[in-house]
Order: structure tokens, then C-alpha cells, then sequence
């Protein structure tokens, strides 16, 4: 059993103190009935929103380092019995905040208070529902949380035992999510060989989490090997920066900064080979994490958007990636490994042997390829899923581009000024739905539309988008990286694309279960050959496109990071205009150029510079 946790002896370190006052930047925007998020006023309490608990999983873990200030466990208590008189149970992220703040209230020796009796009754009360979880349709990372939260965290939090038969089980869903590179997919819940499988980094790094915590509270050494094992397999994919969210949903948030940051603490903790590279990533992402713009109120934004516009803010992250969610859980994730890990010193300014920036990466089962050059760093989408239905996805594309401190092509847009969701649209709800169906049927789906991703060529036939597949063949080195790729026919436009609209308008997916192969057709007839090189300060994409191309058309954007980020030139395309995107970086620029072939075979190159 893990000794009891007990005060920092030398107070709170600064990220410490940074992340406390984001917690009381947040403190006056509860409400009986929720928090207040910039922009859209009161959101109300749900049965899955997770403000609540882990505000009081924060407060607790100041306290617990801090040693002092006993108004937070007061502050922490009644936010939490606001939250309880609600009526809601505890599952997924309330659950886990709750039962950690129990096991962590229990262990550290407070004297009992108020928070004691509420989080104990709270746990008192509790059920198991990973049963109900595996059938909810949520990703894979929220079924594995609510099996930690019934077989691990609830029966330590209550001072029963743990079962070792659900333990097998636990490990067994597990590892039935975990990839060849020892990533774990998202989605589907129920996979059939060859299925089409989702590896959001967030998701991937919330996994690691779990696996951390738990081990950090159990000292079972299977959950350690599994973590470091994941850890292994990420330190090598992670930007620079200490970033390992680039790419999918929740892309460069502060939610997704908190796991990671945790996760780098752990594996220093634990695994003393990956020290070196896990103590000089922390310290980069703590001053990326640290430098998110704020909120008028003073906790954090969503992402790196900086501006003004709530709007472009909204569209820059997830719908469900709100502002006071994500400052919240990031914080107290934050503080969770300062109390756990306190002994590893992570602050020392003596240096370390680290080899971060020094190689080359990729993963077949991300589909994702790191290449490194002096002071340029490129990361490659590889493979292309457009059946998800999110251009975050979609590929071969450039992820990020950084020279030394600059960004020069950051993150694959959310939205784009060419979608039809970011246009104004009537008040009125009949004539809305039928503006969007006139829009689909000449237009078509812009959210699903490849141009708009950037760096992806697709070849525009009538109604038909044809779009690269997942690579064939993947060759790599240092600098450069070849793929070859098939086409894959969308329908974008027309009739087919106005009924989708009109009867499956959100183009939900059921993320348990997907079908075994890509629901679009491959056309044979088609091929892309691409290769990408990094260069001291710049990259050079040459793409070869070959197939019936004669009387098409083919389009293909360039994204860079703001307007003066990144000198952009192509060869063999010409240039038809302009587009403003946001994406979790802030503001992007989208060069549009196209071709009408009269051969079938179209050969261009992009060359993008760092300024």
C-alpha cells in the first residue's frame, strides 16, 4: 500500500502557485447551478460535467501543499455539496475526482472536516457502472476511466480490497485497446480486425494517466509496465515543446497539457533511463502550459487562440472543450502529480543529458512522422481517415511546423471561413434547414471537404471528391519521408449529399462500433506519390499525381500559421485565392491554388519557409 501523502515541506512550487490562482480566478464564477463561462453565461450543471469535483480535487491538493489555508477545504466542501444537492451520481470524471480526493483526504491525515463527510458520503453512495459505460457512446478512455473508477479507486477510496479477478478484467479490456507501439485507441469500443481505429493524442496521453495513477496508489507493478511502455512510445512523437497534443480532438489544450504534464512527472519518477528527456519536457511545457492566454475573468482558454472574438474562439476547439472544464481539470492534474511526485525534483537547475530535438520518429499505427533538422522540426499526418467525418484526420498533411521558437504551420484548422457553419444563417429554424440543404446540394459538406485541412491534394470530379487513402507504402530517414497512396471517392455535392443533410445533419457516428473497412469506395485508378524533406529552416513537399485526370480538376491548399509565419511558394499550381481558418493554435491562412490537367499525370512542389 502507498505511504500516506503529506505536505510539500517547502511550500507549493511556482507551477504551483500559477495554477492555484487560476483556481481562484474560477472560484467567483460558480453559481448554485453551475459556472459562468466567458461569452455564453451560465452553464448549468449536467450529469457528466466535471467542474464541481475537480474544483474541490484542486482545492484539496493546495491545501495538501501548502499545509495552510483551511478556507480552500471550506471552499472545496461547498462547492461540492452544491453539486451533490443536484442529485447527479458519480461517474466517469466526477467519480474520479471524488474518489482521489477521498483516498487523498483519507491518506494525508486531515483532521476531519466538513469536505471529509461530504466526500464520504459521496462514496458511501456510490455504484458500480462500468456495465452501463461499456454501452455508453463515448470513446474508449471514458470506459477504461470508469473501470478504474469501480475496480481500483472506489474500493481504495472506501477502505475495502481490491479483487484481483476484476483486476484481470480490467487489464484485459485494457489491453484489448492497446496498439502494436503500445498506444491505446479511442475508438471503436468493439473492434473487428482491421477496423478503423482513432488515436487522438489526448486520449492516448489519458490513458497514460490512469495507468500512472493507478499505479502511483496501488504500487501494482502491471500498471507500470504499461505506462512506462506507452511513455516509450510517445517521448519520441512529442513536439519539442513538451507537446504531445497536435493532432485530433482536443488538440493543444490545457486538459490535454495537465495529463501530459502529469505523465512526464511519473515516468521521471519511475523510469530513471527516460529522466533526462521527461524533466526538459516538462519544464518547456510548463512554460507553454503557463503563457495560455486568460480568460477576462483570469483562469485559461480552451487552447493557444488569443484573440478577442469569442466567436473564432468557439471555433477554434471542440464544442464540448469549454474554457472553465478544461482550466479546472488541467489544474488539478496539475497539482495531483506535485502532491504524488514531490520527491522527484523536477526544478533543479543543474543540466541534464536530454536528446530532445536530436531524432527522427514515426508511428504506423498513428500514422504520424516526426522529422527533425537543426533547429526545424516537422510532424506529417502519414494517414488519412476521412470516414471519421473531421478534418483533424484527414491526410497526408503537414501537423506542425516549428523553426527554433517560431511557429510556422501550426495545427489542422477546426473550422474555415469557407464552412458553412461558420456563415450567418436565418433566425428562423425552418428556413436555416433549408438554407443548409441548398448549400449541400451545390457545394457540399465543407466540414468533410479535405481542401480545407491543408496540404492534401483532391481531384474534383462532378459531385465527387476523390481524396488520398491511407498510405500503402511508407519509406523514412532523418530528413525525409516517401508514401505512396491510393484515392478513396467521397460525395460531396448534389442530391446524396442534401438528404444526408436532411435526415443525419450531424453526421454522428456510433463510436462503439464502425464498420471493418472505409465506407467511401477506392478508385484503383488513381495514385498520389508524395515525399517530404525538412531543411534547416523550411520543407519541401513533391507530390506526383497520377491517373485519369484529364477534364478534372484538382485543388489543394497551404496552410501556414498566421500571415507573416511562413514564405510559401508552389510549383505547377496556380494560386485562386485566400481563406481564414482557426484552429487550437489561433488563426491560420489557407493559399488556395488548383490545376485542370490535360494529362494524367500532374507533378508540383511546395516549398514553405519559417520567417
Amino acid at each position: 500500500m502507498a505511504p500516506p501523502f503529506r505536505s510539500h515541506g517547502s511550500g507549493p512550487s511556482e507551477l504551483a502557485v500559477f495554477v492555484g490562482e487560476v483556481i481562484d480566478a474560477i472560484t467567483p464564477c460558480f453559481t448554485e447551478a453551475g459556472a459562468v463561462e466567458p461569452g455564453r453565461g451560465l452553464i448549468h450543471e449536467t450529469t457528466d460535467l466535471y467542474v464541481a469535483s475537480h474544483y474541490t480535487l484542486a482545492q484539496l491538493l493546495i491545501f495538501l501543499l501548502d499545509g495552510r489555508a483551511s478556507e480552500r477545504l471550506e471552499l472545496a466542501d461547498l462547492r461540492l455539496r452544491q453539486w451533490e444537492r443536484r442529485g447527479y451520481p458519480a461517474r466517469f470524471f466526477n467519480a474520479l475526482a471524488i474518489y482521489l480526493a477521498q483516498i487523498l483526504s483519507r491518506r494525508s491525515g486531515i483532521e476531519r472536516t466538513g469536505l471529509q463527510e461530504t466526500l464520504g458520503r459521496l462514496c458511501a453512495a456510490s455504484r458500480p457502472f462500468h456495465a452501463e459505460a461499456l454501452d455508453h457512446p463515448s470513446g474508449n478512455n471514458m470506459y477504461f476511466m470508469q473501470l478504474v473508477n469501480d475496480f481500483v479507486l472506489l474500493p481504495v477510496a472506501t477502505g475495502g480490497g481490491m479483487s484481483e479477478s476484476r483486476l484481470a478484467f480490467l487489464f484485459a479490456e485494457l489491453d484489448r485497446y492497446r496498439s502494436a507501439d503500445g498506444f491505446y485507441y479511442d475508438e471503436p469500443r468493439f473492434a473487428a480486425t482491421g477496423a478503423i481505429r482513432r488515436f487522438p493524442l489526448a486520449y492516448c496521453m489519458k490513458f497514460l494517466f490512469l495507468l500512472a495513477v493507478c499505479h502511483a496508489l496501488t504500487e501494482d507493478e502491471r500498471f507500470k509496465c504499461r505506462f512506462a511502455d506507452g511513455m516509450r512510445a510517445a517521448l519520441p512523437l512529442m513536439s519539442r515543446d513538451g507537446n504531445f497534443s497536435y493532432f485530433g480532438r482536443s488538440d493543444n489544450t490545457t486538459f490535454a497539457s495537465g495529463l501530459t504534464l502529469f505523465c512526464l512527472r511519473a515516468a521521471a519518477a519511475q523510469d530513471g533511463e527516460l529522466r533526462a528527456d521527461c524533466v526538459e519536457y516538462a519544464r518547456r511545457l510548463t512554460a507553454v502550459y503557463r503563457s495560455t492566454p486568460r480568460t477576462p475573468e483570469g483562469y485559461l482558454q480552451t487552447n493557444r487562440f488569443g484573440g478577442s472574438n469569442k466567436q473564432e474562439q468557439a471555433w477554434s476547439r471542440d464544442v464540448y472543450a469549454l474554457p472553465s472544464t478544461y482550466s479546472v481539470a488541467s489544474a488539478a492534474y496539475v497539482l495531483l502529480a506535485e502532491v504524488l511526485y514531490q520527491d522527484a525534483d523536477m526544478n533543479s537547475d543543474a543540466p541534464v543529458k536530454s536528446s530532445i530535438g536530436s531524432r527522427s520518429a514515426l508511428s504506423r499505427d498513428l500514422g504520424i512522422a516526426k522529422l527533425s533538422h537543426s533547429e526545424a522540426e516537422l510532424f506529417i499526418r502519414t494517414g488519412s481517415q476521412q470516414e471519421i467525418g473531421d478534418r483533424r484526420y484527414f491526410g497526408p498533411t503537414v501537423l506542425r511546423f516549428q523553426v527554433g521558437e517560431k511557429l510556422a504551420v501550426g495545427a489542422i484548422p477546426r473550422r474555415c471561413s469557407r464552412d458553412a457553419v461558420v456563415r450567418p444563417t436565418s433566425w428562423n429554424r425552418l428556413f436555416r434547414v433549408a438554407q443548409k440543404i441548398s448549400r449541400r446540394y451545390a457545394l457540399g459538406n465543407d466540414e468533410l471537404d479535405p481542401r480545407y485541412t491543408g496540404f492534401i491534394p483532391v481531384v474534383i470530379d462532378g459531385a465527387y471528391v476523390l481524396t488520398p487513402t491511407w498510405p500503402s507504402d511508407c519509406f523514412m530517414s532523418d530528413t525525409w519521408v516517401k508514401t505512396e497512396h491510393g484515392m478513396q471517392r467521397v460525395r460531396l455535392r448534389g442530391v446524396v449529399a442534401a438528404l444526408l443533410q436532411l435526415f443525419r445533419p450531424g453526421a454522428a457516428h456510433d463510436k462503439r462500433r464502425l464498420p471493418d473497412s472505409d465506407p467511401f469506395p477506392h478508385d484503383k485508378r488513381f495514385k498520389l506519390l508524395r515525399r517530404v524533406e525538412v531543411f534547416e529552416d523550411s520543407f519541401e513537399i513533391e507530390d506526383t499525381l497520377g491517373g485519369p485526370l484529364t477534364g478534372k480538376r484538382i485543388e489543394l491548399c497551404v496552410r501556414s500559421a498566421t500571415e507573416s509565419a511562413a514564405s510559401v511558394s508552389v510549383e505547377g499550381l496556380r494560386r485562386t485565392g485566400t481563406l481564414r481558418a482557426w484552429s487550437s493554435d489561433g488563426p491560420a491562412r489557407l493559399d488556395v491554388y488548383a490545376a485542370q490537367p490535360d494529362r494524367n499525370e500532374v507533378s508540383y512542389k511546395i516549398v514553405v519557409t519559417g520567417n
